[in-house]
C-alpha cells in the first residue's frame, strides 16, 4: 500500500531532520534545508490523512 512508502518517506525526513539539528551549529545551508523542510511537514499531515482514509475503506 502507498501509505506505507509515505510513512518510511516521513521517517527518513524526520532522520534527516535530526541529523541535521546535530550539525545545526553555524552551517547555513541545514539551516535553509530545515526551514524549507518545516512547511512540508505542516502540510504534509493532511494529504496523508485524506489518502489513508480512502485505503482504509478499501480494504
Amino acid at each position: 500500500p502507498p501509505s506505507i512508502s509515505f510513512d518510511m518517506e516521513l521517517g527518513l525526513v524526520l532522520r534527516f531532520l535530526r541529523e541535521s539539528a546535530q550539525f545545526m551549529t553555524l552551517e547555513r545551508e541545514p539551516r535553509e534545508m530545515v526551514v524549507e523542510a518545516q512547511p512540508a511537514m505542516i502540510v504534509g499531515p493532511e494529504p496523508v490523512s485524506t489518502v489513508r482514509t480512502p485505503a482504509n475503506e478499501v480494504f
